[in-house]
């Protein structure tokens, strides 16, 4: 079936053993990859090869720029370049000899990337934040899946290391000009972990509401419940033939099923190829090529089918060569152009080429196979090879997984990039610094001695140390030991060489990278104000302010690919506890949905935890003031922030607990309709035992009248009395002012009431601690037998004392019928005494 071969290759692969992501990690998507003839291939590959030779000189160049700058980046800027790309170290020119040179060459003075790392320090204050909207705005779906995906994006902050991905954007801006996000669904048992199939996770989203039928969103099941139901979608990998022979095969060990999460990478201008390079955005773009470097058992894991065919080798293309050759030259560190044997001996380059449909009308694909590319891929194809060998080819679109971002606004693919400016700035900088050392090194006067009156020979092999004191034997026919010693005028240094790079290095170097000692919170000028300094930073940051954008942007459209991914390839419900306690709970259908997602509406630099402290000791200091103002910022929900921004994490507030604890009882309130008072059905049932014992009904009107006054309904969730009922009261109502809280209204009426309800008798249960210490005890005057139950009861808390109503009830009622008693029996008595006389 289709769904057998999701995420392995076509109907020419042998059937493996193991499943999708069990050896190495995988690409995994809800498409099946398709089972393609050989005329379908030979079109495919076409495609490919068509999109490597576009645009070759132009790539050319582009792949030997982001070469030199990532060499120069790790500090390799000694280089001369080769006639068919490459570099090479220079050979001796100033006379120091081989060992001098060497040295020379890997010791430059990188400036180059020290304005990188201000300049991505900028770039990665933080995350981007963003923002989901329905794409229709009458469409419950889409909001549904919006809201949902709001809640998601913290489970992917979680699964990714998106700060560090975000810097390697940021590199690949300074050194590249340009960036991509890639986003998919990756399953990998080595990193995340295996599912327990012994025991399979039942959710909602796949648990059967009735016999034979199956909850929306669970995987198909077999028509006839007798029948074993076919394997669920997450079974990626065939299953293993069955042994056809009890002694000649060993038994097949169980499969482990591999999880999987949404992954996002940073690429670059040598492993990302646009055609046609002159597209200004991402969808101009027709084919784009991602190629990578992977050992060859590493391959054979991530296409175990097809493990038998993959061989160390390129992608078979010569026009990939030079960049392939550049992606490892910078992997290993190397600064010319040799690479290890055991380098091309151990790698594969895997290829995956994404091609739009329009790419089928190309004139050299016949029209039959035309047709059947379309109807197997409407949406674009992936084609993957490792090599030479085709590993699988599926309907998947460009703009499904990758998000483009430039470092500046320009025309075309290859732009000037953060660092371009200071690539000439850095050449000029090394070629002074190494004549300012011939200037130190080689013009150090040289001594020129009497070859008779000294032993030159033996001089050479002695230390010279300042200070020290030597024998000198007077020679005939010279007046003095300068007539013997001739030593040699010094070269004068240019004055201005110092000068000149001192400039290069600071205030021009600044002025073309835009990495302002502003940015990197350094001073500039004499003795700035705390607001000049501000001027000064805002200022720089707004050199940076289109680049930011740009990031911003791709920030957006990765992160809705990756909330799609997980809506097309999570087979369970979401219940996962992200840093700091909080518990994402979701179904898998609340995400599917036509929703957009946007950056949000502030478009600034993000502030940094140095200057949110700054504003925040500020506003605490004009708060100490303020009486009110200080109520405001001292409130359960921001004593937190309050904790976090100073770092006192470990310092108990018990406000905070409650907080939390009310934050927990919430997931509750919210799915749970209130409950029927348990003291009016107590104070029912106590009048029912006390009438069952012969007490008049009439003795309960006043009881009957307080059961009344008493609340029909309370909470689902008791209040206990030793609560911090203003933390938890303060919770509640700034959960019903949310927009959940609003939503809930809405939508669920009944569960809104219940957190009122708790609210309520929060706000309650703090009156009644609030009053119970300031009355005083009662009055003597007030005849506490004459009250009725609720009244003594009131009385008696005042007083410190507990009392169960229904006991005094039943009591008084008791009391009183027995007073009736006595009345009547009084009564009888005169009447029975005239009797007797």
């Amino acid at each position: 079936m289709a769904t057998a071969s999701v995420g392995l290759t076509g109907s020419d692969t042998q059937e493996s053993p193991f499943a999708l992501g069990e050896l190495a990690g995988a690409e995994y998507s809800d498409q099946p990859n398709e089972q393609l003839n050989d005329q379908e291939k030979a079109a495919l590959k076409l495609l490919n090869t068509k999109a490597g030779k576009r645009d070759y000189p132009a790539r050319l160049v582009e792949v030997i720029q982001a070469w030199e700058a990532a060499l120069f980046y790790r500090g390799f800027q000694f280089l001369i370049p080769e006639r068919g790309g490459g570099w090479r170290i220079p050979g001796e020119s100033t006379g120091y000899g081989p060992s001098m040179q060497l040295d020379l060459a890997l010791l430059p003075t990188n400036i180059y990337s020290a304005q990188a790392q201000i300049l991505i320090a900028t770039l990665t204050r933080a995350v981007p934040a963003v923002r989901f909207e329905p794409q229709a705005a009458d469409d419950a779906k889409g909001i549904t899946a919006a809201e949902g995906a709001e809640k998601f994006i913290k489970v992917i902050e979680r699964n990714n290391p998106l700060m560090m991905i975000q810097t390697d954007a940021s590199r690949y801006l300074y050194t590249d000009s340009r960036f991509l996000y890639y986003s998919r669904f990756v399953r990998d048992g080595q990193r995340f972990g295996w599912k327990d199939e012994d025991q399979p996770e039942v959710v909602p989203e796949n648990e059967p509401a009735e016999a034979g039928a199956a909850a929306p969103g669970a995987p198909p099941q077999n028509a006839n419940p007798e029948e074993p139901a076919a394997p669920p979608e997450e079974t990626t990998a065939p299953k293993a033939a069955e042994p056809q022979g009890t002694e000649e095969q060993p038994a097949a060990a169980p499969k482990r099923t591999p999880r999987g999460q949404e992954v996002r990478t940073a690429h670059g201008k040598l492993e990302v190829k646009l055609s046609p390079m002159s597209a200004n955005v991402l969808s101009d773009v027709d084919s784009l090529q991602y190629e990578t470097e992977i050992s060859v058992t590493r391959a054979k894991g991530r296409f175990p089918d097809i493990a038998e065919k993959i061989k160390a080798s390129t992608a078979g293309q010569s026009e990939g060569a030079i960049a392939r050759l550049a992606r490892q030259n910078v992997k290993l560190g190397m600064q010319s152009t040799y690479v290890t044997s055991d380098s091309v001996a151990d790698d594969v380059t895997v290829q995956m080429s994404w091609h739009r449909p329009a790419q089928f009308m190309d004139a050299d694909i016949t029209d039959d196979v035309r047709a059947s590319l379309v109807k197997k891929f409407p949406d674009g194809v992936v084609v993957v090879y490792a090599g030479e060998v085709f590993c699988y080819a599926r309907n998947e679109g460009m703009d499904d997984c990758w998000a483009l971002g430039q470092a500046f606004s320009g025309d075309g693919q290859n732009r000037n990039a953060l660092g371009t400016s200071m690539m000439p700035i850095q050449k000029r900088v090394n070629n002074w610094l190494d004549l300012m050392n011939d200037y130190f090194i080689r013009t150090v006067p040289k001594k020129w001695m009497h070859n008779k009156a000294f032993d030159v020979d033996t001089l050479k092999t002695q230390t010279n140390v300042p200070g020290d004191i030597g024998a000198v034997k007077p020679q005939a026919g010279f007046q003095s030991m300068k007539d013997l010693i001739f030593v040699e005028e010094s070269v004068p240094q240019n004055p201005m060489l110092g000068e000149f790079v001192k400039e290069y290095i600071g205030p021009i170097s600044q002025l073309l990278s835009g990495a302002y000692p502003a940015l990197a919170g350094m001073e500039e000028g004499d003795n700035p104000t705390a607001r000049g300094k501000q001027i000064q930073r805002d200022q720089a940051l707004g050199r940076l302010a289109p680049t930011w954008h740009s990031i911003q942007q791709a920030e957006a459209d990765s992160m809705r690919q990756l909330v799609r991914w997980g809506a097309k390839c999570r087979d369970s419900s979401i219940n996962e506890k992200i840093p700091g306690g909080e518990v994402i709970k979701l179904e898998v259908n609340d995400l599917k949905g036509n929703i957009l997602c946007f950056p949000e509406a502030d478009s600034s630099f993000p502030e940094t935890h140095a200057d949110k402290e700054a504003k925040l000791d500020e506003l605490l200091e004009s708060a100490a003031k303020d009486p009110q103002m200080m109520e405001e910022l001292f409130n359960p929900a921001n004593l937190e922030f309050l904790q976090q921004m100073k770092g006192l994490t470990d310092l108990y507030f018990m406000e905070v607990a409650a907080y939390n604890k009310q934050l927990g009882e919430l997931e509750l309130l919210t799915k749970m309709e209130a409950v029927p008072n348990p003291k009016i059905q107590q104070a029912k049932e106590t009048a029912e035992n006390a009438i069952g014992k012969g007490v008049d009904p009439t003795h309960f009107d006043q009881a009957q009248q307080e059961a009344q006054a008493l609340p029909q309904e309370v909470s689902s969730i008791p209040v206990e009395p030793w609560e911090d009922h203003a933390s938890e009261s303060f919770c509640c109502k700034k959960f019903l002012m949310s927009p959940e809280g609003r939503k809930l209204k809405l939508n669920s009426r009944p569960f809104f009431d219940n957190v009122v309800l708790h609210m309520q008798e929060h706000d309650q249960a703090l009156a009644a601690q609030q009053t119970g210490g300031a009355k005083k005890p009662p009055s003597e005057s007030i005849n506490f037998k004459d009250l009725p139950p609720g009244g003594q009861v009131e009385m008696a808390a005042q007083a410190g004392l507990h009392l169960n109503p229904q006991e005094l009830m039943e009591k008084q009622a008791t009391d009183q019928a027995n007073k009736e008693k006595e009345l009547e029996a009084k009564k009888k008595q005169p009447a029975l005494a005239g009797a007797a006389q």
